[in-house]
């Protein structure tokens, strides 16, 4: 596992050398790159920052507090120059196809994407990890079991999934006897998807998993291809687990023609048309994405129960093309996060830890 580190000094400066210490002690010095420890006097730095990145299996976005609007002596914040060499690092690492993992430390929040660079904006679609002082070195064991793909040994013991929108000749070939759905406005229909599924849709819609295997310790794994156009993307990604254990929900925003096959036949996947309806308030207790509501100017989410966890992350976002407006996470002793709705029509939660929780409009 290599690993490359993006950071700026100026923001957490401290947080990158103490992280870079700690992923060496774990995956070995060789195998962590920090540019101000691997780049030599003298050497060019874009060319070692393609030959890292081109010998890196993951890269992490060490974000702080002061990342988004670091700038520079004449004012203009870093991130919308072209020759930033933050901004040239995670460009580069997204169009790779690597892994590139938001880094939260010191607080920060996840950026949203109106104020990022156009060719940033798909970082906020990446599961971000938080890096907490108080439980440092818990958080870097389950940042590194993540980006093995699989539980970490410390850190939440609930698990999560992993569910890849691919494009592969094998798993088309493997999807024999499909079942053909075509959703149009209303219904729905469940089936098990242990042979294989294709259905179509002219708008968002929903994806609900249901883990029923029966004497295992194996999860579901689902994966979905487009069939129209044969293009690949990564659905959100459970920070410390491969596979779901239990019901999840999940907002689709592409319409088109897909394909599923699941790793079992318990595990089950119902499409459901549109992106739903729910009125506020409303109590939800279940990992995934919220059904979608009419947007008030802020939204209030209460943590009702952690279920052992040590905070809850929440997401809002567009329900009409799923782009991230806000992000808060809630802590024992602050249960109660606002997030802004940005004077979008429809929204909906998403959330990745099994907590539970209500959604309301906020005063």
């Amino acid at each position: 596992m290599r690993v490359f580190v993006s950071y700026r000094r100026v923001d957490v400066g401290g947080y990158a050398g103490r992280l870079n210490d700690a992923l060496a002690a774990r995956l070995g010095g060789d195998m962590v790159f920090q540019d101000v420890a691997a780049i030599g006097a003298g050497r060019d730095f874009v060319q070692e920052i393609d030959r890292a990145l081109a010998e890196a299996d993951a890269v992490l976005a060490v974000i702080g507090p002061g990342w988004l609007h670091a700038s520079s002596p004449n004012g203009e914040r870093r991130l919308l120059q072209p020759d930033d060499f933050v901004r040239t690092e995670l460009v580069r690492g997204l169009a790779s196809g690597l892994p590139v993992v938001p880094v939260l430390v010191g607080g920060a929040a996840m950026p949203m994407a109106a104020d990022l660079p156009s060719e940033l904006s798909r970082l906020v679609d990446r599961q971000a990890v938080i890096i907490r002082d108080e439980a440092f070195h818990d958080d870097v064991d389950r940042l590194i079991g993540s980006l093995r793909g699989g539980p970490s040994s410390a850190g939440p013991r609930h698990r999560g999934r992993l569910i890849a929108l691919v494009t592969a000749a094998a798993v088309l070939v493997a999807v024999g006897g499909t079942v053909a759905l075509v959703l149009h406005g209303g219904g729905s229909a469940p089936t098990s998807s242990a042979g294989g599924n294709t259905f179509s849709a002219d708008s968002p819609w929903r994806l609900l998993i249901e883990d029923k295997i029966q004497n295992s310790d194996n999860g579901c794994t689902i994966t979905l291809t487009d069939v129209d156009s044969g293009a690949s993307t990564l659905l959100p990604v459970a920070s410390w687990a491969d596979s779901l254990y239990g019901n999840k929900t999940l907002q689709i925003h592409q319409a088109g023609s897909f394909r599923w096959q699941a790793n079992d036949p318990g595990c089950l996947v119902t499409p459901l048309a549109g992106s739903g309806t729910t009125t506020l308030p409303f109590i939800a207790d279940q990992m995934g994405d919220s059904d979608a509501f009419v947007a008030p100017p802020l939204v209030a989410v209460q943590v009702k129960d952690y279920h052992s966890n040590p905070n809850c992350q929440f997401k809002l976002y567009d329900a009409a093309d799923g782009q991230a407006l806000d992000l808060a996470t809630a802590n024992a002793g602050t249960d109660t996060v606002i997030l802004h709705t940005a004077g979008r029509q429809k929204v909906y939660v998403g959330y990745e830890y099994s907590c539970a929780y209500q959604v309301s409009a906020a005063n």
